[in-house]
């Protein structure tokens, strides 16, 4: 078996919100990671913290800062891209005339 058809039969097994999740992964794959600066243009900046500020500056990083897992922010993006959920009582609510197209408050 060859790999584009392994990998289109684990796909295929997937709920349709699981195969959009794993397109989009596959197609960020392709794009390119953003290029940073090189380590020579950082050396300018070597040695204009001391040792005590960058240690503690690491220690309120690792404390105060979240980590997110790619796979659940993955998903998240994937739930936010997905259409809302069917809301009978708004589309209701939405369909008849507003206080301000019966006249106002009275």
């Amino acid at each position: 078996m060859n790999l584009q058809k392994a990998i289109a039969e684990q796909v295929a097994k997937l709920s349709p919100q699981r195969q959009e999740q794993a397109l989009i992964f596959v197609s960020s794959l392709g794009t390119p990671a953003p290029k940073g600066e090189s380590g020579a243009a950082l050396t300018r900046f070597a040695g204009s913290i001391d040792a005590v500020s960058a240690r503690e500056m690491t220690q309120a990083i690792e404390a105060e800062c979240e980590r997110v897992d790619a796979e659940q922010w993955r998903a998240f993006q994937a739930d936010l891209d997905a259409p809302p959920p069917p809301a009978p009582r708004l589309a209701k609510l939405l369909s008849e005339p507003s206080v301000f197209d019966r006249g106002g408050l009275e």
